[in-house]
């Protein structure tokens, strides 16, 4: 074939050169959504470029994360070159894992450094080089971009006949999302799971239950917590805001509940579209 013939056509993505991409899609419901994360990526690359050697590399494989990101966030201070190399190591891994999985652009929700996430393709070839693995870190069945935040959500049911959830929230840390169980987080785990179990319509019914409920201030003091990365009860006054920890019942009407208002009606909105969709192909 001619070189620039208009039948040439590239066999993969070439989004793996961004270090960082943000989701391509709003949201994603009922399909399958893989992390690849690689494995200890930065002293995997390291190993690779023969920047440290084995007995290096295998004490710090050993070794916790933390102290691994400290030695070698020190090893780039000493030599910015080193965080050069990295981050084209990285891009290289990654282009590698694209070549070989002939993973196309619709195929990629985002990529957060070293984790690629992938919408319905499982990866056959996740070894890309020697020290170079790419390992499946978790499946989600449902993402969601609600504001400023990024929501990745699974469950299935234990052989009890428990439910299991699987969340994920990109902007609130891990340590304090679980201040939100009993108040938005479950409003979207709940949101989640009827997208999967029951139609569209049920579900926006739900959803404008909660929101009628929640702007009469007459949901569990829990829901009136910022659901952001400060995750604290916001007040407005007439010159500033400030924040509580914690509230009691009286303090429920005067709580600033613009936040999470915007919250449920980003959800309203990705239900709505669902609903449109389904009666369009109805």
């Amino acid at each position: 074939m001619l070189e620039g013939s208009p039948m040439q056509i590239t066999q993969y993505s070439q989004l793996f050169s961004n270090i960082n991409l943000a989701p391509q899609f709003p949201y994603i419901v009922n399909c399958y959504i893989r992390e690849y994360d690689l494995q200890k990526a930065n002293i995997s690359v390291l190993r690779k470029l023969n920047i440290i050697d084995e007995e290096t590399y295998l004490r710090l494989y050993h070794s916790d994360r933390m102290y691994r990101q400290v030695f070698v966030g020190n090893m780039i201070k000493e030599n910015k070159d080193i965080g050069y190399a990295l981050k084209r190591g990285l891009i290289n891994a990654k282009q590698q894992l694209f070549e070989l999985n002939f993973i196309q652009d619709y195929e990629v929700l985002c990529i957060k450094n070293d984790a690629v996430f992938v919408v319905n393709k499982e990866l056959t070839s996740t070894t890309v080089g020697k020290y170079l693995n790419f390992v499946c870190k978790n499946v989600y069945t449902i993402f969601m971009k609600l504001c400023n935040l990024e929501v990745y959500y699974s469950d299935r049911f234990l052989p009890n006949g428990q439910l299991s959830i699987n969340v994920d929230v990109k902007g609130i840390s891990d340590k304090l999302l679980p201040l939100h169980q009993g108040g938005m987080l479950d409003l979207i785990c709940t949101t989640c799971n009827m997208l999967q179990r029951f139609t569209p319509s049920e579900t926006i019914n739900y959803l404008m239950e909660m929101y009628d409920l929640f702007v009469q201030r007459r949901l569990p003091n829990e829901y009136y917590r910022e659901f952001n990365q400060i995750s604290r009860y916001a007040f407005q006054s007439r010159y500033s805001i400030f924040y509580m920890n914690t509230i009691t019942d009286e303090y429920r009407s005067v709580v600033d509940i613009n936040r999470n208002l915007l919250i449920i009606r980003d959800l309203i909105s990705i239900v709505s579209n669902l609903y449109t969709a389904t009666s369009r192909r109805g």
